[in-house]
Order: C-alpha cells, then structure tokens, then sequence
C-alpha cells in the first residue's frame, strides 16, 4: 500500500505540479481542460482527431447526428479544419496530442475517434471508445500488436476486419468488446456521388498515393515514378501520406521542384479529402497504403501496384501467419510490378480498363460492408450504444 501511495505521489508531481510549475503551454492545458470537463459531459456524443485527415471520416457521422445529440469533438492537432471554422453548430475543444492524459480526466459515456494506437492509459473515465478505422487495409500487419488493446468498440471496415480482430481477440485475451459489421464511410461517399463529378478530360491523369514508413514508394521509387509519367506524356497528381511531410521532406521538398517546372505534376496535401483528384484520375500508382483500395472500391478503377518490401509492425508469430488483405486482394483490383517492367504493366492497364469495373465490384463484397449506406449504420450503431448506456 505505501508502494502504491509514493508511486502515485510521484506521477501526481512528474505529470502535474512539476509541468504546471516549468511548461507554460501545458498550464494553458490544464485551464482549457478544466473548461471542456465543465462543458462536456456523459450527456455529450464525442468525438476526438488526434489529426486534421481524421475529420474526413468524423464529419459524415457529426453532420448526421448533430442536430439530435449533444455532439463535441476533440481536436488534437492545431491545423485541424474545424478550428478555422466559425458559428459552428456543435463544440469542438483543442488538447494538444502531447498532453493526450488528460483525457483521464474526464467521465465520458461515448466516444469515437478514427485514431489508432489510443492507450488504455489516456482513456476517458467510464467510457466506451469506439474505433472506426481510417484505412481499410488489414489491422494486424501495420499496427503494433497492443494497438487496438484500448478500444471498447469496433466498426468493422469488412469481413476480413472481423476476423482479425476475433483472432487478436484470443491472441490478446480480449474481453466484452464488440465487433460491429459498419463499412466505411469514404466508399459510401464515392459510390453515391453524382456522376457528373466522374472525370470528362481527354488527357490520362495519373494519381499516386503511397503509404508511409521507411520503405514506402515514395521514398524509395517516387522521383523515378513522376519522370517516367511525365515522359510518357500523362498528367500526375502526387498524394503522399500526411506522414511523409514529415518523415520524407528531402523527396516532398524534389517533387516541389518538379511541379514548379513542369505543370503536369501536382503535389496535394493529403490531410484534406481526395474526391476531386480521384474523380479525375484513370489510373492510380500505389504501394500497400489503404488509399488503393478506397480509390478502387470507390470508384471501380484499377490500381497499378509497385512490389515494395511490407510494411510490418506487428511482432507476433500468429499473426504473421496470415496474410494482410493489402497483399491477397491486389491482384484482384489491378496488377503488380516491379519498376523494371513499370511501363509495360502501366500501359496494359489503361489499355484494358473497361474490364476492370465488374471485377472490382465482384471483389468489394469480400472487403466492404454496406458500401452505399455505412454513415447510417454508423449513426445507428452510435444511437443505440448511447441509449444502452443512458439506460443503465
């Protein structure tokens, strides 16, 4: 019991008095979280952002259920777009991603974020953390093995999550959490959109999406990728992961150069949604990231895969025994290359791209729930979890 009480004396001063008494940004902290714990409460649906490309997969489930609930989000980014808002007709509150324990100082009945790797360690008091993940590709490769240990609740991309996650369930002695069957909201947006968003240009436009990581595309392949599109005479859009703006300066700060002399080269940031530059694409160039599958589910287009080493994270032996989906299904919805016989594959795909459609829409029913109506039975989902709570 002494053992305990010192422990807790000690953690009292490292985590609040010392850094109240030397971090001014952190007394700012403390202030604006006493201020959202007098605003927000177990009445309150949550949501949190530990980053700006998160709202695009909170703000279809904000939108729909914020004029029925008392709805606030969490923000933990400072660039997070809600924050440049005005008249915003739910609360939003900034906590810094440094200071993420504070979060244990709320008692909180709901809430759902698209944020993995959220520690038990920084959950809410009483809470029920949903997942709602923010790729489609498999859960059990590219995160760490205690990644999804703090959640309560899952929204479920497809079949394959569910069985991933019964898997980890046993491997990490999981107890009492749910595994819903919901979808993902960014395939519903592009499979219901208007057609006249569908792109009209004569001219090929290429995109290209990579995951991130040491040996992502970009980094390893990327310059070389861009010249050979431009040399053969196609428009491209460049779309690194919101991470290689950080991690892969040296090769964001060379396609800036490119871009700068050649205007058939654009470099976006992916922090913010990708409906126009995937609308108005024929053909993406992709890694293992997730964006190949939402540009392929989506919108019933092919994707070019370059071989590249796997992105893996995950230590247990169990879990490497199965592949991920971002491996099996490639070949489903394209084809894939080394960069030695790039230009070959790259040219039979948009040769034979009316084919692609129907074989792609045959696949998504193995990896994607409810493809035209997952907000809804994300909403639905979010309803009855509050109702069931407020009941007890």
């Amino acid at each position: 019991m002494e053992n305990i009480l010192i422990k807790l004396i000690k953690n009292l001063y490292k985590y609040f008095i010392y850094l109240i008494i030397t971090n001014e940004n952190y007394r700012k902290s403390i202030l604006n979280t006493i201020i959202i714990i007098l605003n927000v409460n177990r009445k309150n649906i949550v949501f949190f952002d530990m980053f700006p490309s998160h709202w695009q997969f909170s703000k279809p489930l904000v939108d729909r259920l914020k004029n029925s609930y008392r709805v606030c989000i969490m923000i933990g980014d400072k660039n997070h777009p809600v924050l440049q808002e005005h008249d915003l007709d739910y609360k939003a509150y900034y906590i810094d991603n440094e200071y993420k324990f504070l979060f244990k100082l709320f008692n909180l009945s709901l809430m759902i974020t698209p944020a993995s790797n959220f520690s038990s360690r920084f959950k809410p008091r009483n809470v029920n953390l949903i997942h709602m993940f923010h790729s489609i590709v498999s859960m059990h490769y590219v995160y760490g093995d205690g990644a999804f240990d703090g959640y309560d609740t899952f929204f479920a991309v497809g079949p394959h999550h569910i069985e991933e996650l019964k898997r980890t369930q046993e491997l990490r002695g999981w107890k009492n959490k749910k595994f819903l069957e919901i979808g993902y909201p960014k395939i519903e947006e592009l499979v219901n959109q208007e057609p006249k968003l569908q792109n009209t240009n004569v001219k090929i436009k290429v995109l290209f999406a990579s995951s991130w990581g040491e040996y992502n595309l970009l980094k390893l392949h990327g310059l070389e990728i861009i010249n050979k599109v431009l040399d053969m005479g196609y428009k491209i859009v460049v779309r690194p992961h919101p991470h290689s703006f950080m991690y892969d300066k040296k090769t964001i700060q060379a396609i800036k150069q490119i871009a700068l002399k050649d205007n058939s080269c654009v470099l976006e940031d992916s922090n913010f949604a990708a409906l126009e530059s995937f609308n108005k694409s024929d053909i993406l160039i992709s890694d293992y990231s997730g964006a190949a599958y939402e540009y392929a589910f989506g919108l019933l287009k092919p994707v070019l895969f370059i071989d590249v080493p796997k992105k893996i994270s995950s230590l247990t032996k169990e879990q490497l025994e199965y592949l991920p989906m971002e491996v099996t299904c490639r070949e489903q919805i394209g084809a894939v290359t080394t960069m030695e016989n790039f230009e070959e594959n790259f040219r039979n795909i948009l040769d034979n791209q009316d084919r692609w459609k129907d074989i792609i829409k045959e696949v998504r029913k193995d990896y994607i729930f409810n493809p035209s109506n997952s907000i809804e039975k994300a909403v639905e989902a979010i309803i009855r979890l509050k109702e069931e709570i407020d009941g007890k």
